[in-house]
Parts: structure tokens; C-alpha cells; sequence
């Protein structure tokens, strides 16, 4: 059976984060052991638990009234059968980060079984290239590369191979788990560092309390984990230079209190807004909240 490809694609990210090394590990090692395959001077860093992908497709599945996604699902899980992957038994973390001077990639750590991957990739995508790269055998498919480590640790993704081989060299980033703070025990997070600079690139934030807040900020972390009943989520901010904690705190509330006040906000968002907490932890401000299920299915819906 050949997917469709608007399939093919999904497979192959879930097959490459499909792994596993020590799955009883506990997740803040498993963090450790994330940021530790970034180079020290990434800018983003984004984490996920396997828990927290399955869970996700256990509410993505109850959501769907059509059966479209079950049915979709039930091809993929057969291509990584084929592949030798079990996603809910094998999955561990998936890590990706960008960084200045070096493309963005995605890598899964675990045990791969290349020659089932590379039949799997013959049979689905005969089109795709295969290179033994410098440490790693890679596919590429137009501008996309995909590949396994030499040693079947480590499988990753990106836009070419030269990116993948780097990624086999990067390391150092160990230190930049202290931005994260208490966002690092959630199932999911992420760590942008240099803010300013991101804002820069990005250009102009419209709307003036947002604007102000990106300002005061100069690194910050995002944590969340999903529930059967909601989604909990947690931001850690570290101020800028020359800001105070205790003044970014009153900025957020007051951005917070701002968002309450949009009427075009449904109302169970506005009542979850209320319940938001801002709290200082020595220097660094860490906002918490909560969205229900019902949020969360009119968003998917």
C-alpha cells in the first residue's frame, strides 16, 4: 500500500520521533537530556514528551465525530509498523531548536532500525535520494532531509543534510535549561531566549500592551500539559535589562486585564482569564492558568 500524500508526511514525523532510550527515565531528566543536544547558543528550544504526543492523539480521536482522523491514524501506525516503531511504547521526547548561524532541526533519541526505515522510505517515496552522510545515512525529498545516526541513537530532520550532520556535532546547550525555571516539568515547553532580537525580526507587535510587554522581557519559557478535562499552561519571564520583577508583574496584569476586556472574547476564555495567576519568584515573574475542554474543542473544531 502506497499513502497519499497528504499522509506521507505526518508519518514520517511520527516515525522519526517514534523512539526510545531509558522510557522509565523521569521527564525533567528527560529534559536534561534534551537541551543537551542543542548548540549553547540556540535561541529556541521547543520540547515534547512521548506522553504528551499520545495523550494528544487520544483527544484528538475523541474530538473527531467523522472518523476521518481514526481512520488516517490507522494508515500511519501501519507505516511504522513497517518501520518497526510502536509510537505509544517507544516514544520518549522529541527536541528541535534554532539557532543564529545554523539551520533549524528536529531530532528524536532513541534505537532505529535503518534498514526498515530506508525499506519504508523505498516503498512510500521511491523519488526521495539516499546519502551516507558523516556519521549518519540521510533521504532527501526536495527541501526536506531526513536521517538516521550512524550508531541508530538519534534520528532527525531538517532541510538538508549538511543541517543534520551539525546537528550530530551540537551540544553545550545544557546551560539554557536555567531560563526554564519550573516551565521545564511540564509534558511540553519551550525556551526563547534574546527576545528583543526575536521582536526585531519579526517586526512590530500591534497592539501597545503587548508591544510594551515584549520590551520588558528578555528571555522567557513556555510550559503546558494536556489533560482529558484541559490544558495548563505556565510562562516564565525573565525581565530586562533594567527592569524590575516586580514592575514586569504589574505589566502583565495589566496586560492580562486587557484581554478581559476584548469583547470579541467567548466568555468561558474571559472567566479563565480571571483565574490567571502572576506571581514573582525571586527575578523572574511566572504567570499560570488553565483552558477547559470546551475551549480546546472549539478551537480544533
Amino acid at each position: 500500500m502506497v499513502l497519499p500524500k497528504r499522509l506521507l508526511i505526518p508519518a514520517l514525523a511520527l516515525g522519526l520521533a517514534g523512539c526510545v532510550l531509558n522510557a522509565d527515565a523521569p521527564l525533567a531528566s528527560r529534559a536534561t537530556r534534551a537541551v543537551d543536544l542543542v548548540p549553547a547558543d540556540a535561541r529556541m528550544i521547543a520540547f515534547t514528551d512521548g506522553s504528551a504526543i499520545t495523550g494528544n492523539l487520544d483527544l484528538l480521536s475523541d474530538l473527531d465525530d467523522s472518523g476521518d482522523f481514526d481512520e488516517g491514524w490507522a494508515q500511519i501506525e501501519e507505516v511504522l509498523e513497517r518501520a518497526g516503531m510502536d509510537l505509544r511504547q517507544d516514544l520518549d521526547f522529541v527536541v528541535a531548536y534554532a539557532a543564529p548561524d545554523l539551520e533549524p532541526v528536529v531530532t528524536a533519541v532513541g534505537r532505529f532500525d535503518v534498514n526498515a526505515i530506508a525499506g519504508v522510505i523505498a516503498d512510500e517515496m521511491p523519488e526521495a535520494r539516499r546519502l551516507e552522510g558523516d556519521g549518519l545515512t540521510a533521504w532527501t525529498l526536495g527541501h526536506m532531509a531526513v536521517a538516521v545516526s550512524e550508531d541508530g541513537t538519534r534520528a532527525m530532520a531538517g532541510r538538508d543534510v549538511a543541517a543534520l550532520e551539525a546537528a550530530l556535532e551540537s551540544g553545550g546547550g545544557a546551560q539554557i535549561a536555567e531560563l526554564g525555571g519550573p516551565a521545564l516539568q511540564a509534558e511540553s515547553w519551550m525556551i526563547l531566549r534574546d527576545v528583543q532580537s526575536l521582536r526585531n525580526e519579526g517586526g512590530e507587535i500591534p497592539q501597545r500592551e503587548m508591544d510594551l510587554l515584549s520590551r520588558a522581557i528578555a528571555h522567557l519559557a513556555l510550559g503546558g500539559t494536556v489533560s482529558s478535562q484541559e490544558a495548563a499552561g505556565m510562562v516564565v519571564l525573565h525581565p530586562a535589562e533594567g527592569v524590575e520583577a516586580e514592575d514586569l508583574a504589574a505589566l502583565v496584569r495589566g496586560v492580562v486585564a486587557a484581554l478581559e476586556l476584548q469583547e470579541e472574547m467567548p466568555a468561558e476564555v474571559r472567566e479563565r482569564l480571571e483565574t490567571v495567576e502572576v506571581d514573582r519568584d525571586g527575578d523572574l515573574v511566572v504567570v499560570t492558568g488553565s483552558v477547559s475542554r470546551n475551549v480546546i474543542e472549539s478551537f480544533i473544531r
